[in-house]
């Protein structure tokens, strides 16, 4: 039997949910059980509403943290309704996001459920919380849908991710520099950057405002070959939307994702001769730009729907 699930926070990201398809995440996940998803402060804070869930879905991001002992002080701990949480954090932006550990050991505990979306994140979690089993579950993605908007119609250009966590330019550029097709930069956010100037003034790129998700999908699936040097130890769900979308990248093997879509591309970002290497044979090597891009294809599946349900499912289930 489905499980009744409300996806809770104190503010849920309207644009993201607005956008069809959605985005590749965390919010995937009221997809897949048909959730209820609500803000904190538009649901009656009692207990008779909340046991009207069986489970209590809350993204553990540091401005929800204070959410699950809210929770848990009115559901109490003699209830049959279960709060789960995720933790979707890179493991490097935690100084600056936890400044109280306490606090996020605190959250954790109030959980009866705790899954992470990549190993590197599990592994710190469950130093921080050795009595309590975290459960490694990536995020889905909707790959039966995204599928459907591939093509083979490509634009001769490098497409390359930027993160505004890492503000990367320097380096993308001189893996890229000279290379036989133009670079276009895809995510950049000119309040994020500290040195605009250098996009506009030095790189000269193509640079493709950020966008919605729907407009963002148009670009990757016309692009030729993708770039995602991303310094996080991530889910990443960049790697799985080029998956989907038939565009082979040379990515981060810091991100799960990235290791299970693209095995022979993943490269680690500060390797410029490696990454560079790996462009140019995506672009001199019709086979192997075949094999990288059917590959993809096909692995990304397992992060569709299907599994990740049975993931989640199997981590409850597990319990009784």
């Amino acid at each position: 039997m489905k499980p009744k699930i409300l996806f809770l926070a104190y503010k849920l990201f309207d644009q993201i949910l607005e956008n069809q398809p959605i985005m590749t995440g965390c919010y995937q996940w009221i997809r897949i059980f048909n959730s209820d998803y609500k803000n904190w402060k538009d649901i009656e804070q009692t207990k008779n509403e909340l046991e009207k869930y069986d489970i209590i879905h809350i993204n553990a991001d540091p401005m929800d943290l204070r959410l699950l002992s809210e929770v848990r002080s009115i559901l109490g701990h003699s209830t049959s309704t279960k709060i789960v949480i995720n933790q979707d954090h890179a493991p490097e932006l935690w100084d600056s996001t936890f400044p109280f550990i306490s606090e996020f050991q605190r959250g954790i505990a109030e959980a009866d459920f705790v899954f992470a979306t990549s190993p590197y994140a599990q592994a710190l979690m469950q130093l921080l919380s050795p009595k309590k089993k975290i459960h490694l579950i990536p995020h889905p993605c909707e790959t039966h849908v995204l599928k459907k908007f591939a093509s083979f119609i490509k634009n001769e250009h490098i497409l390359f991710f930027w993160h505004r966590y890492d503000h990367q330019m320097v380096t993308p550029y001189l893996i890229t520099k000279d290379l036989p097709i133009p670079v276009s930069v895809v995510g950049y956010m000119e309040d994020s950057d500290p040195n605009p100037k250098i996009f506009q003034k030095v790189l000269k790129w193509n640079v493709f405002p950020y966008m919605k998700y729907p407009d963002f999908i148009k670009v990757i699936k016309e692009a030729r070959i993708g770039y995602d040097p991303f310094l996080s130890f991530s889910y990443g769900r960049i790697p799985c939307d080029c998956a989907c979308l038939g565009l082979p990248i040379v990515c981060s093997e810091f991100n799960y994702s990235s290791q299970i879509c693209f095995p022979k591309t993943c490269v680690n970002p500060y390797d410029a001769v490696k990454s560079r290497r790996l462009l140019k044979k995506l672009l001199y090597s019709p086979q192997f730009y075949e094999e990288v891009q059917e590959e993809a294809y096909e692995n990304v599946e397992f992060f569709n729907h299907k599994n990740s349900k049975e993931r989640f499912m199997k981590m409850i289930e597990n319990a009784k």
